[in-house]
């Protein structure tokens, strides 16, 4: 009976903590950052001297507020680190050889976030 219950709790632990290591999904246009849940490509990148790219996504009712904490917090699971963010301007991070400046603006209902990255 014992070993049951043994088996038993070390599923339920197993399952447990596999729900907890989240995979980070990642933007088409950068495939190394990040995408926010429900964001929409709304332009095409553009590149900048060779070096940086741009692009704008939107996200459908939404809150400013709540998208720049978050977006904040996912990046920083992925392993980014925030090297300035003039809140609730702007989000400028770093992961090795990239980097990014992230704005997002509330437009009406929704949210629009630029993003400039190399």
């Amino acid at each position: 009976m014992k070993r049951h219950i043994v088996i038993a709790f070390i599923a339920v632990a197993l399952v447990v903590l596999g729900g907890c290591g989240e995979k980070s999904t990642y933007t088409k246009e950068f495939e190394y950052l990040p995408s926010y849940p429900g964001m929409e490509s709304a332009n095409t990148t553009q590149v900048y001297q060779q070096t940086f790219s741009n692009a704008v996504y939107t996200i459908k009712n939404a809150a400013h507020k709540d998208i720049f904490k978050k977006y904040k917090s996912i990046l920083e699971k992925d392993g980014w680190k925030i090297k300035d963010s003039d809140n609730p301007i702007s989000i400028n991070a770093e992961k090795g050889k990239h980097m990014a400046v992230i704005i997002p603006m509330q437009v009406k209902n929704d949210v629009t976030i630029f993003i400039l990255s190399k």
